[in-house]
C-alpha cells in the first residue's frame, strides 16, 4: 500500500515546508517533557504513513461490501462509515493527509456504497445519514478547508487553485480566487523571484525527504532485526548501537518499540567468541549501510540548501548527520568544528585545547588533572583551589570570576557553576539564532566561528551589585547602551528565560548588523526568540503557538477584538512611536507579525525578512512593500487569514487549544 500511495502522498508534501527549527524540533519532539514548554497542549501522534492502513482497512473492507448479499450489506457499512471517520480525523489532524486521501477515494466514489440520493448534489444532499456520500463531503470538507488554512500566501494559494482546479472542486477554488483577487501583488526584480523559488524547492525537497524519512528507515531497520533473528543473535552492544540509531532518526515509539522489543525476544545461541566477533562486525557493517545512505542524502541535501542561501536549515542537516556518525568530517567542518585528537572542537575550544584546557562544569581546567573536580576544586586563575573558597573570593564587585567562550566574556560574582550554565545558556541560543536569522551571519567564515571580540556580559549576584554598575534601579536584565549586557540573580537562580533572551537578541543583533533597526522589526525578532527553551544542552523554539504573545493575540484576532494589523505595525519605527499607545499590543502584534513573515507562502520571504531587518539594523529605511513584493493591506490580509485560524473552534480545524 505505501508503494500504491507513494505518488499521491509525496506529491501533497508542500504543505510540509519546515522552518530550521521545525526541522530541528522534529529531531528531538520527545525528548523535551511537555510542562517546559507552558503554552502548549499534546498533539496528535499522527503522520502520513498513518493513511496506509486505513486504506488498506477500507478496501478489505470494499470488498467485503461487494461480496455480501444485498440483505447484508447493511452490516459492513458502520464498519466502512469508522473507517472513513478515522481518515477525515487524520486529514484534520494533519493537513498533508488531505490531498492524498481524497485522490485515493475519488476513484471509488462511484461504487454502489456511495449512491446519492437523485438529485442532490455531489455526493447527495438527503436525510439519510446511514449513507455514505455523507462520508465522502465530509472528507472533502476537511481536505479543502485544512488546505486553504494552510496556504499562507500568493503562491501557496495559486498552487492551491490549481490543485482544486485539477481534481473539479469548483466550490473550492472560487474560495481560493476569492483570495486571490485581494491581493495586490507588485512588480518584482526576476532575481528576487528567482531565490525566493529556489529557497523554497530546496525546503520542500527537505520536508519530503524527512516526512518519508521515519517510515522508510523503520523498514530498513526492520530487515536488519529480521537477520539477527534468523542468526539467533543479538549482544547488550548491538541493542545499544541500534537504540542510538533510533534516536538519531528522531523515530517515534510507533516504529522504535517494535524494533527494540524484536531484538529483546531473540534468544541468542551459544557461540565461541570468535563468531560472536564476527558476528557483531558484520552487524556494524550492515548498519553502516543503512544510516550511510541517510548520510549521503543528508549531506547532499544540505549542500543544496547551502547554494539556495538556507544556511540555517543546512547546519541543521548537518546535525543530524552527526548523530549518525559523530565524527564525518564533512559535517563537522561544515560546522566550523576542528578536529582535535579525537574530539571534534570550535575554533576557540581548540584554541584552548592547544593549552591543554578543556570545558568543564566548573569553566575551562587542565585536561590531564580533571580528577580534582572530584575533590571539590576549581581551576581559577592559573591554579587548582578549594571551591568553598573560590565563590566567596569571587561573590565582590572588584573581583568577579572572569570566564569566557567563543562569543562571550563573563565576569560574575554568582558562583562559577552558575556562571557556566549561563554561558553554556549563552551560546545555545546563539545557535539558535544563527539557525532562525541565518542571513545575518557571515556563514563563509562558518557558524561557529565569532565576529570579532566576544559580547560583554556581567552577573551580579543580588539587587546591590547590579544598580552600582548600572545606575539602574531593579533587574532582572539589562543591556546598557555600551552593549554590555547585565544580568542580575533573582533567589539566587538566572532570570526567567523569556527576559533573558529578549535583551539576548538585542545585543548580538547589534554586533552582527547594528543597532538602529526599525522598533517593529528589531522587537519583533527579540520577542519572538525570547520563548526559546533551554533544555539539556540544547535551545529549541518550537512552534509559534508556543509564544504567550502570538496565543494571546491569534485569538483576539478570531475574536475581531485585534487591536492592531500589519499596516499598522510597519509605522512603529522607532522609540517614540512604540511607547505611544498600549506597548502589550504592540509588543503581541509586533511578535506576531514576525512569525508570520517567517513562515508565510511556505516560508518562501523568510530570507527576505532577515535581509530587511539587517538592512534596518544598519540604519536603511525598510520598505515593506519593496521586501514582499505585496502591499501592506495585502500582507495583512494574509496574517489576519492565518492567526483566524490558528485558535482551535468547531469546524475550522485550528491547530491551538483554547484555555
Amino acid at each position: 500500500m505505501r508503494n500504491l500511495l507513494l505518488l499521491l502522498m509525496v506529491s501533497s508534501l508542500a504543505a510540509q515546508i519546515l522552518t530550521p527549527d521545525e526541522v530541528f524540533e522534529r529531531l528531538y519532539k520527545d525528548k523535551v517533557p511537555l510542562e517546559e514548554w507552558g503554552n502548549e497542549t499534546a498533539a496528535p501522534d499522527v503522520e502520513l504513513a498513518d493513511l496506509d492502513p486505513l486504506c488498506e482497512q477500507f478496501l478489505a473492507l470494499r470488498d467485503a461490501y461487494r461480496a455480501a448479499p444485498n440483505t447484508d450489506k447493511e452490516k459492513v457499512t458502520p464498519d466502512i462509515e469508522a473507517v472513513m471517520d478515522d481518515i477525515i480525523s487524520l486529514v484534520r489532524s494533519l493537513p498533508a493527509a488531505g490531498q492524498p486521501a481524497w485522490d485515493f477515494f475519488v476513484k471509488y466514489h462511484k461504487e454502489d456504497m456511495f449512491v446519492r440520493p437523485a438529485g442532490g448534489r455531489r455526493f447527495g444532499a438527503g436525510a439519510n445519514t446511514r449513507t455514505l456520500w455523507r462520508k465522502l463531503d465530509a472528507l472533502q470538507a476537511a481536505y479543502v478547508e485544512t488546505s486553504l488554512n494552510q496556504a499562507h500566501g500568493p503562491a501557496d494559494l495559486e498552487a492551491l487553485l490549481e490543485e482544486f482546479a485539477d481534481r473539479k472542486l469548483e466550490d473550492a477554488v472560487g474560495e481560493v480566487q476569492t483570495v486571490l483577487v485581494q491581493l495586490e501583488q507588485l512588480k518584482e526584480s526576476s532575481s528576487a523571484v528567482r531565490t525566493r523559488k529556489k529557497r523554497f524547492e530546496v525546503r520542500q525537497e527537505v520536508g519530503e525527504f524527512l516526512q518519508l524519512l521515519g517510515a522508510e528507515s523503520a523498514d530498513e531497520l526492520g530487515s536488519l532485526v529480521g537477520w539477527m533473528e534468523k542468526k539467533s543473535w543479538t549482544s547488550a552492544p548491538a541493542r545499544e548501537r541500534m537504540f542510538e540509531v533510533i534516536a538519531a532518526l528522531g523515530l517515534r515509539p510507533r516504529y522504535s518499540d517494535p524494533l527494540l522489543q524484536r531484538i529483546d525476544t531473540i534468544y541468542p545461541r551459544e557461540r565461541s567468541a570468535d563468531e560472536l566477533a564476527e558476528l557483531f562486525e558484520s552487524y556494524k557493517g550492515k548498519l553502516s549501510k543503512e544510516t550511510l545512505a541517510i548520510i549521503k542524502r543528508l549531506q547532499t541535501l544540505a549542500g543544496k540548501c547551502e547554494g539556495a542561501g538556507e544556511n540555517g536549515l543546512a547546519s541543521v542537516l548537518h546535525e543530524l548527520v552527526l548523530l549518525l556518525d559523530s565524527d564525518n568530517e564533512r559535517s563537522q567542518q561544515a560546522l566550523g568544528r576542528q578536529q582535535v585528537g579525537e574530539d571534534w572542537l570550535s575554533p576557540f575550544a581548540a584554541a584552548q585545547a592547544a593549552k591543554g584546557l578543556v570545558w568543564t562544569e566548573r569553566g575551562w581546567a587542565p585536561a590531564n588533572d580533571l580528577v580534582r573536580l572530584l575533590v571539590n576544586e576549581v581551576y581559577d586563575e592559573g591554579a587548582w583551589k578549594l571551591l568553598e573558597e573560590a565563590d566567596p573570593a569571587h561573590a565582590v564587585a572588584d573581583n568577579p570570576w572572569k570566564i569566557t567562550t567563543g562569543h562571550f566574556a563573563l565576569q560574575s560574582t554568582a558562583g562559577v557553576g552558575l556562571s557556566v550554565q549561563l554561558l553554556d545558556r549563552l551560546e545555545a541560543f546563539l545557535l539558535l539564532l544563527q539557525r532562525q536569522l541565518d542571513g545575518l551571519f557571515s556563514w563563509q567564515k562558518s557558524a561557529a566561528q565569532g565576529w570579532g571580540e566576544p559580547l560583554q556580559v556581567r552577573l551580579h549576584r543580588n539587587a546591590e551589585q547590579f544598580a552600582a554598575a548600572t545606575s539602574a534601579g531593579a533587574g532582572p536584565v539589562l543591556l546598557g547602551s555600551d552593549k554590555v549586557l547585565h544580568i542580575q540573580l533573582a533567589a539566587g537562580a538566572l532570570p526567567t528565560h523569556t527576559v533573558l533572551h529578549n535583551r539576548l537578541c538585542y545585543q548580538i543583533l547589534a554586533a552582527v548588523a547594528g543597532d538602529k533597526a526599525e522598533a517593529w522589526l528589531a522587537e519583533g525578532a527579540a520577542l519572538y526568540l525570547e520563548a526559546a527553551v533551554y533544555w539539556e544542552g540544547r535551545m529549541r523554539l518550537g512552534s509559534p503557538k508556543r509564544n504567550l504573545r502570538i496565543a494571546s493575540y491569534a485569538r483576539k484576532v478570531a475574536a475581531d477584538t485585534a487591536p492592531l494589523g500589519f499596516e499598522q505595525l510597519v509605522l512603529l519605527r522607532d522609540a517614540a512611536r512604540w511607547q505611544a499607545g498600549t506597548v502589550s499590543d504592540h509588543e503581541e502584534t509586533a511578535v506576531s507579525g514576525f512569525a508570520f513573515l517567517m513562515i508565510m507562502d511556505s516560508g518562501r520571504y523568510r530570507g527576505d525578512l532577515v535581509a530587511a531587518l539587517q538592512k534596518s539594523a544598519q540604519g536603511e529605511r525598510v520598505s515593506p512593500e519593496d521586501v514582499f513584493g505585496l502591499t501592506r493591506g495585502s500582507v495583512g490580509l494574509l496574517m489576519q487569514r492565518y492567526y483566524a485560524q490558528l485558535i482551535s473552534v468547531p469546524g475550522r480545524g485550528g491547530r491551538l487549544q483554547n484555555p
